[in-house]
């Protein structure tokens, strides 16, 4: 399903080069994060460029204190990769294994755009489930 969240504060996150499959042995709370540029190839393709990727740890119970009492989260050192703030359709599903499958997912989400920029948000929830998110700029 389809929602439009906005953004209020960026979602940082540290340069790392990984797949998908690596949020599978992160700690509970962890993020991996993709950024993509789609466009549609000889107008008929839908096809993916990663510009980027990030990981980052579980918050600390300081920074969960910070963010619930409704202040910007606080600045991690090293963590200069960001979703930025601003309104994104977004799509929640259960995480694909691979860039074939996520091109796929993406489309749906991607929707009337002919091309943009795109990102890829693993969150591991608990030892057992992990969500995959696509945002996509309004």
């Amino acid at each position: 399903m389809l929602f439009t969240v906005n953004l209020a504060c960026p979602l940082t996150y540290k340069a790392e080069d990984n797949d998908f499959s690596s949020i599978s042995s992160c700690p509970a709370g962890s993020e991996l994060c993709y950024c993509y540029r789609f466009y549609y190839e000889n107008d008929a393709l839908f096809a993916l460029e990663k510009l980027w990727s990030g990981a980052r740890t579980p918050l600390s119970e300081e920074e969960k204190n910070v963010i619930e009492s409704g202040l910007p989260a606080l600045d991690r050192p090293g963590y200069d990769r960001a979703v930025a703030p601003g309104r994104y359709r977004m799509l929640q599903t259960v995480p694909v294994e691979d860039e074939t499958m996520l091109r796929k997912a993406a489309f749906t989400a991607a929707a009337d755009k002919r091309e943009g920029l795109m990102y890829v948000r693993f969150f591991k929830e608990n030892e057992f489930e992990t969500v995959m998110q696509i945002f996509i700029p309004l």
